[in-house]
This record gives C-alpha cells, sequence and structure tokens, in this order.
C-alpha cells in the first residue's frame, strides 16, 4: 500500500503507471470532458435556438434617438 506524504505519492512511478495497468486508460483519459464539452456546446445550441428571436428582434424603427 503506497504512502501518502502531504498531496502526493512516494513513489512517482506507480501513479504513473495506473493508467496504463487498465489498457483503455489511454482512450478515457479524456473523454469525459470532451463528452462534457459535446453535451455543454448542445445544450447552449438548443438554448440559443430558443431564444435567438427575442435577441434577435430589434426595438422597431420608430423607437429610437433620431
Amino acid at each position: 500500500m503506497p504512502r501518502w506524504h502531504g498531496f502526493h505519492r512516494r513513489s512517482d512511478q506507480s501513479s504513473k503507471l495506473v493508467l496504463a495497468d487498465v489498457g483503455i486508460g489511454a482512450a478515457l483519459a479524456g473523454l469525459h470532458y470532451a463528452l462534457a464539452a459535446m453535451l455543454w456546446s448542445a445544450s447552449f445550441a438548443i438554448w440559443l435556438i430558443g431564444f435567438w428571436p427575442i435577441l434577435n428582434a430589434g426595438k422597431g424603427e420608430d423607437s429610437g434617438c433620431g
């Protein structure tokens, strides 16, 4: 069992081999970040499509300075 010293492990070799031992660790290392980014982008696009008429609507020709 590795000993913890503060916030770091004593042996850097054992911490580097954790994902390599799993085999699919390299593919899964950034997968959850990519999935979160895609879900956030999709939800923002849905929000933007729904609110675009409100955001794009001007005050009209007669309600301005001039």
